[in-house]
């Protein structure tokens, strides 16, 4: 049985083999949708797939390869945990909030110690609190002179008779009022 090497990821973008990735590559670029897949390979190889990854014109593809080729291996940290070997990661493009990277050598990546010696690249998944108000999952409970009413209401309230309107962007405020939960406290006051 041949002795195992040690590994190094290749860097591949636009088919275009990139000899020392820093992360600057994809600075300034958009990322539409990608996965990640870590997964360890044939005689000592750990390959580190990141597919699909769109950029405005781009695609970017990371391979693992053999100690001998080039190249170093950044540390994947995403929703704040490590990336471990052999596990395997897909991410809709809509629940991708931010991709970070960040270069070796650089503060952000010297706070993971020695493992962000080769960099870092940091993934934030998109939270059901972020989707809330898009999906309509969460509505807030609207309250006009002190009398909890729905948004119907709200919508037929003429703006000129509207003194001020105070918005509590808190679920736990509404529950003085209600036991359903709901996406904060809107209180509207009208003209007397």
């Amino acid at each position: 049985m041949p002795a195992q090497q040690d590994t190094v990821d290749r860097y591949v973008i636009n088919n275009e083999k990139i000899e020392k990735f820093d992360g600057s590559q994809l600075e300034g670029k958009t990322v539409k949708s990608y996965s990640i897949i870590l997964a360890t390979g044939d005689a000592g190889t750990t390959v580190y797939r990141v597919h699909d990854i769109s950029t405005e014109q781009n695609t970017i593809t990371i391979k693992g390869v053999s100690a001998e080729t080039s190249g170093t291996k950044p540390l994947y940290i995403v929703d704040g945990k490590e990336m471990e070997k052999g596990s395997t990661l897909s991410i809709a493009p809509d629940k991708i909030a931010s991709i970070k990277v960040f270069k070796p050598g650089s503060r952000e990546a010297a706070v993971y110690g020695e493992k962000g010696d080769n960099g870092v690249v940091v993934v934030s998944i998109v939270t059901d609190k972020d989707n809330a108000s898009d999906s309509g999952a969460l509505e807030p409970l609207y309250i006009i002179d002190g009398k909890i009413v729905d948004k119907k209401a709200v919508d037929k309230l003429d703006v000129n008779k509207i003194e001020s309107i105070n918005v509590v962007k808190d679920q736990y405020a509404a529950k003085r009022y209600t036991d359903e939960t709901k996406a904060g406290v809107v209180y509207i006051k009208t003209k007397k």
